[in-house]
């Protein structure tokens, strides 16, 4: 995002329309996002910086919080979230060192 959508963060990555040339790219501006919509990308926009803080701390309570925020984590109990940080930890154990150096 580079100001197309004016009420996301600027350094979101988002899908908007451009116009390619044989020169650049440049992007089209749509302004905000309306209403629901709009906050609803803002929910998965902060869970995304959340999950890369997470990694990059090696924080796994950052991670379950921000598991916990997810939409898509909304029927489960805060249970089955610690448990599925859990595996998604073991799974991508080599990509995600710091949640294990002692």
């Amino acid at each position: 995002n580079e100001g197309q959508i004016s009420n996301l963060p600027n350094d979101a990555i988002v899908e908007t329309l451009a116009t390619v040339t044989g020169k650049e790219i440049r992007p089209e501006q749509c302004g905000d996002l309306p209403g629901a919509v709009g906050s609803l990308c803002r929910l998965h926009v902060d869970v995304q910086e959340m999950t890369v803080q997470a990694a990059l701390r090696g924080d796994r309570n950052l991670l379950v919080e921000s598991l916990s925020l997810d939409p898509l984590c909304a029927g489960a109990d805060f249970v089955e979230i610690s448990d599925l940080a859990d595996e998604l930890l073991a799974a991508n154990r080599h990509w995600l060192p710091r949640f294990f150096d002692s």
